[in-house]
């Protein structure tokens, strides 16, 4: 089982003749950083296999999701559906009925493994876990930065901020903390809901669609050829 091993801090940090100058407290910001980016990339095997015990604890649900999307998108509402649509800035205009909409959501989606992710939140009652004992939610990268900007910024500029963010490029200054890659935007990041409320990631913690699909959302026995081919195939399907 994963726990939390406590050693003697290598660096003496105790003895600083000028705590309040310059030089000492830019050395305390950079000791702080260094931790938080190693309690970061230690994490990240826990995090993994957490993921990957979950995928096999839900494996018969999930394999649905990949093998069945239409039925098991039918079951939501149709207002979940729609509200999904315009996250992907879709539109469900022309939609006559639940079985439109779901076609929909799928020619947007247009990715059998990033509908299972969606449905996993959607309907799985127990959402993922996070390494620190809470647990993961799936939100838009918009809103994720929007949030960011809510916790950090005066609220007067959080729009500006926002919106500069978002005509500035594709990404979101956010970064996965399993491939360590920048999360763009239009797409899905898995957040936890413990924010920074918590020592093993002192600072938010988030995983990628990506890479959450990776570990929960990829058929077993599968090489990654046989994967495309399969997802080749499902798409078929759904056209």
């Amino acid at each position: 089982e994963c726990h939390l091993l406590f050693s003697l801090e290598s660096e003496d940090i105790s003895c600083e003749d000028e705590p309040d100058s310059r030089e000492a407290l830019e050395s305390r910001a950079e000791r702080h950083q260094q931790t938080i980016e190693r309690l970061a990339a230690q994490a990240i095997p826990a995090m993994t296999r957490f993921l990957e015990r979950y995928r096999t604890r839900f494996e018969d649900q999930i394999a649905k999701y990949l093998q069945d999307p239409i039925n098991e998108l039918k079951q939501l509402s149709i207002s979940a559906l729609k509200q999904h649509i315009e996250v992907l800035e879709g539109s469900s205009d022309g939609c006559f009925d639940k079985s439109d909409v779901v076609q929909r959501l799928i020619d947007l989606t247009n990715n059998p493994q990033a509908l299972a992710s969606f449905l996993i939140s959607a309907r799985l009652q127990e959402p993922p876990p996070c390494v620190c004992g809470s647990t993961l939610e799936r939100v838009d990268s918009k809103s994720r930065c929007l949030h960011f900007f809510r916790e950090t910024a005066s609220p007067e500029t959080v729009d500006f901020l926002l919106r500069q963010m978002v005509e500035s490029g594709n990404s979101t200054s956010m970064i996965c903390d399993i491939c360590d890659e920048e999360i763009p935007f239009k797409t899905f990041v898995w957040t936890c809901r413990n924010r920074d409320c918590t020592i093993l990631h002192a600072s938010t913690y988030d995983v990628c669609d990506s890479c959450f699909i990776r570990h929960v959302c990829s058929s077993r026995g599968h090489s990654q050829m046989e994967m495309g081919e399969l997802e080749s195939n499902n798409l078929g399907k759904f056209l």
